[in-house]
């Protein structure tokens, strides 16, 4: 497919854009950034970008909103300190915890009772916790390279999440190119276009960077309480993820108790784009036979 490893930020067919798609919205006195697609359908799905600097809802997710906005109404949501979301300090709360209550605001703002959350990496770790913690607001949960709880086997912190914390504390372009590299795992997916595109959001991020290095950090392990959560999960991992560890989506397929485990063999940490067509046909298929039971 030629969009399998498109670097533009172009969707498969360009019907929809960054901005024929973009809209705001203030949640709790913070002006939210989203992408929204397929309103016309009764079930929403919301795509949870990871923790990188530079990342968001559409630079994550571009290659998965169109097949996704055929079925669900679709929304790529850049939490506070992304995107083109305000930034906003927080020393009494971590990130997690801001994430799921502005989650769990914005889905009652916008008149969702309930809705799907696809989360990647740390926005894994944001549906995580809003699956316990707003139960009542989830209707089914994926989660790829995500994890609560250490990994038994890997040490941690992985190669890739330690990278990301140094390029948080001082952002370069070879660090960038560097990450990039472990995102996949088809190093050729990696073209100087893909860099650059990545290197004007980490320079557009600069206020966010800094707010970020002032709020609070850390989380909750919350294994011990994935059991009560009884919606439909499907747990994702990229077999050549250098962010997360294999045990650790063994582990939330364990203690769900109604979920399934697929792992992309040729995949990394980003299968959302690098592997966009398996992807797309795999989630979609479980969501849709899930939604027909």
């Amino acid at each position: 497919m030629p969009f399998k490893h498109d670097t533009t930020g172009k969707t498969q067919t360009g019907r929809l854009t960054y901005e024929n798609t973009e809209k705001y919205i203030e949640i709790d006195g913070i002006n939210i950034h989203y992408h929204e697609a397929g309103e016309e359908h009764p079930d929403t799905i919301v795509f949870l970008h990871g923790g990188g600097l530079g990342a968001s809802g559409w630079f994550n997710f571009y290659l998965n909103i169109e097949p996704f906005s055929e079925h669900f109404r679709t929304i790529l949501i850049d939490m506070p300190n992304f995107g083109k979301s305000d930034v906003h300090i927080h020393t009494e709360i971590d990130a997690t915890t801001l994430d799921c209550n502005i989650l769990s605001s914005f889905l009652k703002k916008k008149g969702i009772e309930k809705a799907s959350l696809m989360g990647n990496s740390k926005g894994g770790g944001d549906a995580i916790q809003f699956s316990v913690t707003h139960n009542d607001q989830l209707d089914l949960l994926a989660l790829m390279g995500a994890r609560t709880g250490p990994s038994l086997f890997d040490p941690l912190p992985h190669e890739g999440t330690h990278l990301l914390g140094d390029i948080l504390k001082n952002p370069t372009i070879e660090q960038v190119e560097r990450v990039l590299h472990l995102f996949v795992y088809d190093d050729s997916a990696v073209t100087e276009s893909f860099v650059d595109m990545r290197w004007k959001s980490v320079q557009a991020s600069e206020e966010h960077r800094k707010a970020r290095l002032a709020s609070k950090t850390g989380g909750t392990n919350w294994t011990g309480r994935l059991h009560e959560v009884t919606q439909p999960t499907l747990v994702l991992f990229g077999a050549y993820d250098r962010f997360a560890a294999l045990d650790s989506s063994v582990s939330l397929m364990r203690h769900y108790p109604n979920s399934e485990l697929h792992v992309f063999r040729n995949g990394g940490h980003w299968v959302q784009w690098e592997n966009a067509d398996e992807f797309n046909g795999v989630v979609l298929e479980w969501a849709l036979r899930q939604k027909s039971l």
